[in-house]
């Protein structure tokens, strides 16, 4: 297949169209289907004649491609190949960034959505906090920091499902037995008078692997910071509830507490009362400072709870329904555990030998 087809046209062109068939050698022949001046047959050659191999015969020779293509003349620029070739795209260049204030608020609903089908579909909670702080790991650009969060966090994912990481042996024999553990995880980026432009993550980290997970995060930053980081770059909050009560109680915290620069901004419910969004979600007190900051995103979620996940399951949040009384009810660990007991009545039924 050729790349360009460049044509040397005839002197005698007309109005109408144009039949063209493709004769062994490469040449084309075009037949026009109105009365014009000079041959009615003419010949042209393209300037790199090649065949067009369609597959081998029994003599050994390949054969030609037949067709016949319809060209509107009289648009029909003489420059453009009429053979078929591939067209190579190019790559669209990068968006510039844009500023953006430090303040949430399409990315409140995602969030709090994402929180809600966490324990709707797995019925773990959010139990740890980790802020990763750019300024005590010398990075100056605050783009270039953002970049390397999702990067960070697969490389968790991947050691999450690695029960045989040497960090793992190293750090902790516990941790060897809850291999296979998915990492799910939000994040918000905010900007504080003293500790500079920073990142929360919410994630579900199993006690096993607290010291393993620890070790490995912070041997991952350090092979990537800008400068030897303090003993603030990296801060872990975890906790691990025995009730599920209590559990939920410090899923709910934490949330409440990453979404606390969600904006003032007027929201309707269901029955057409106004709310405030940060009332809707129930903020911390925002004790940041909001700037104008380069940066790709403000929040991310990972992909076992994002917009598409949800959606294939089916799953519908109390913020969708704009049901603002009742975000907080704990209702997703309920229909998980009624999810849950129907399967293992389909399990046990099955087991049954009639």
């Amino acid at each position: 297949m050729m790349n360009a087809n460049h044509f040397r046209p005839g002197d005698n062109w007309g109005g109408g169209r144009l039949y063209r068939s493709v004769l062994p050698g490469g040449q084309l022949t075009i037949s026009p289907d109105w009365e014009v001046s000079g041959p009615k047959v003419v010949v042209m050659k393209p300037v790199n004649c090649r065949t067009h191999r369609m597959g081998q015969s029994d003599e050994g020779h390949f054969g030609v491609a037949p067709g016949v293509y319809e060209v509107d003349f009289d648009n029909f620029d003489p420059s453009v190949g009429l053979l078929p070739f591939r067209h190579w795209q190019r790559k669209k260049s990068p968006q510039p960034l844009k500023p953006r204030l430090t303040v949430l608020e399409r990315e409140t609903p995602k969030l709090f959505n994402a929180a809600s089908f966490l324990i709707w579909s797995t019925g773990k909670h959010f139990n740890t906090m980790i802020t990763v702080s750019a300024k005590e790991l010398g990075f100056s650009d605050n783009a270039e920091f953002m970049k390397l969060m999702p990067v960070w966090h697969k490389e968790m994912a991947r050691w999450m499902m690695n029960g045989t990481d040497r960090f793992r042996r190293r750090a902790s024999r516990k941790c060897l037995p809850e291999a296979s553990q998915p990492h799910y995880w939000i994040s918000v980026a905010e900007y504080a008078r003293e500790q500079g432009f920073h990142v929360h993550v919410l994630c579900v980290l199993p006690k096993g692997l607290k010291k393993a997970f620890v070790a490995k995060a912070w041997d991952w930053w350090v092979r990537h910071a800008k400068q030897v980081p303090t003993k603030a770059a990296l801060d872990f909050e975890c906790r691990w509830p025995k009730q599920q009560r209590t559990q939920y109680a410090r899923h709910v915290h934490l949330l409440r507490y990453v979404l606390k620069t969600t904006a003032d901004v007027p929201k309707l419910d269901r029955h057409g009362r106004q709310w405030s969004l940060r009332r809707a979600v129930w903020a911390k007190p925002n004790d940041c400072t909001p700037v104008w900051v380069m940066v790709p995103q403000l929040a991310g979620i990972c992909r076992a709870l994002n917009a598409k996940a949800q959606e294939e399951e089916g799953f519908v949040s109390t913020f969708d329904e704009r049901d603002f009384s009742f975000v907080y009810e704990n209702w997703e660990y309920g229909m998980w555990e009624a999810r849950m007991e129907q399967k293992r009545m389909g399990l046990l039924l099955k087991s049954l030998v009639i």
